[in-house]
């Protein structure tokens, strides 16, 4: 206000970058493999099995997936690439892992699966 330029964040303009080259660091890259690959598991679980579930849960089911969307057009789009981004999709994919976690019969998948995301930050102090 005290320059007069009170309307200059109508001109900011951040470019788009597809530029994907800081997620080969291996610091980066393993978390990142781990959250897509339980993220489209459970996303595929989770479009298989969406007839099955309730009425009243299937819009929190799809408001999720829009967020998940989301999440993804973010990443896309960011010019500073660093793995912060990463969060945009850990919420629903989180939600997503946790439903097929309470709802799949074998056990020893689901155990399987949580001792991998328990020792997987451990393991990367040590890379």
């Amino acid at each position: 206000m005290v320059n007069n330029d009170i309307w200059s964040f109508l001109e900011y303009k951040d470019q788009i970058s597809f530029d994907f080259s800081p997620y080969y660091s291996l610091k980066i890259i393993i978390p990142s493999i781990f959250i897509l690959l339980s993220g489209i598991f459970t996303f595929v679980y989770k479009s298989i099995t969406i007839s099955k579930t309730p009425l009243k849960e299937k819009s929190t089911h799809w408001i999720l997936f829009f967020f998940l969307l989301i999440g993804i057009i973010l990443i896309v789009l960011k010019n500073n690439k660093n793995g912060s981004e990463l969060l945009f999709l850990l919420v629903p994919i989180s939600i997503f892992t946790a439903n097929f976690i309470e709802s799949i019969d074998k056990k020893w998948i689901s155990e399987l699966f949580l001792w991998f995301a328990f020792i997987l930050p451990f393991a990367l102090i040590f890379l």
